[in-house]
């Protein structure tokens, strides 16, 4: 774990916002929480508290769509997958790259398992981009690996935003630079990850991504299926601390809306034909590259 990122205090509950892979740091002691960049009060209201830990197969709890795996979760087997599959798991997003420096060495193993145990793929790329020159540095670096793992051009690309360093410029522009890449180079089915505070503290207007191609991270206290947040976004990832029975370690989870990750229900774009719901669109709409006007799929200017 690097690095705390953010303190996030909603509806009497605490999130705490932690490192470069999905991943948030869960330490409270005393009512302060410890961070590399300090030391944090906490109030009454949350004293000696965080969010709680799940199974899977808790009937209360929200659903389980997909996971994402990164260099964290080493050594995860077919058998493994097929363990989160039994309990509904539909998909797997792979941490992929980071800036433009790092690769996940474990990768091509997760991917290469998960998809023998059946479960649509996705991977992510951690951002550090500041503007929208490296903005498209790092789009090129996560799609020459996409490209070198032998990943079709229809995958699941992510862009994970939430790294403090990328807080600075107008980040709306710099993640649509990122997108816009990834775009030209072939790689139509986007997905934004990011967080509510970071969204909010940057003033990011996450309506140009799409809304169905963003993917919300804010953990409840007590996740509950009858609590379900930020359903106007096509995916919520609502825990970061499940088990699976008998596998190890503990997995980020996230109910998916109908994002570009689901499966008969899908919208985006398969090649250059734009889907809702499965079908081809007619109509206007806003397919994570601006509004067009689409007719049997095809998008017009």
């Amino acid at each position: 774990m690097r690095k705390l990122e953010d303190v996030i205090k909603s509806r009497n509950y605490l999130f705490i916002k932690g490192d470069c892979n999905m991943k948030f740091s869960k330490l409270l002691m005393g009512g302060l929480v410890a961070a590399s960049v300090g030391m944090v009060a906490v109030t009454t209201q949350v004293q000696a508290a965080s969010y709680e830990s799940t199974t899977a197969g808790d009937p209360t709890a929200p659903r389980m769509d997909f996971v994402d795996v990164s260099v964290w979760n080493p050594g995860l087997t077919v058998s493994d997958f097929q363990t989160m599959k039994n309990y509904g798991v539909k998909g797997v997003i792979v941490k992929l790259t980071e800036h433009t420096t790092y690769v996940n060495p474990s990768a091509r193993e997760q991917i290469a398992n998960a998809q023998a145990a059946g479960l649509k793929i996705g991977v992510y790329h951690f951002a550090h981009y500041t503007d929208s020159a490296s903005a498209v540095n790092e789009a090129n670096y996560f799609a020459n690996q996409a490209q070198a793992l032998g990943l079709p051009k229809s995958v699941v690309m992510v862009d994970d935003l939430e790294d403090n360093g990328t807080k600075t410029g107008n980040v709306t522009n710099n993640a649509l630079a990122f997108r816009n890449r990834l775009n030209d180079l072939g790689y139509k089915n986007q997905m934004l990850y990011t967080y509510a505070s970071y969204s909010s503290e940057m003033g990011m207007n996450l309506s140009a991504f799409g809304n169905r191609n963003v993917w919300m991270a804010s953990y409840p206290y007590t996740p509950s299926k009858s609590d379900l947040w930020y359903g106007s976004y096509g995916a919520w990832q609502w825990n970061s601390a499940t088990n699976f029975p008998g596998v190890n370690g503990t997995f980020d989870v996230s109910i998916d809306y109908g994002s570009p990750m689901k499966g008969d229900s899908f919208t985006g774009f398969r090649g250059d034909v734009y889907y809702v719901n499965g079908k081809k669109a007619s109509g206007y709409y806003d397919g994570g590259r601006g509004w067009r006007w689409h007719e049997n799929g095809v998008p017009f200017e």
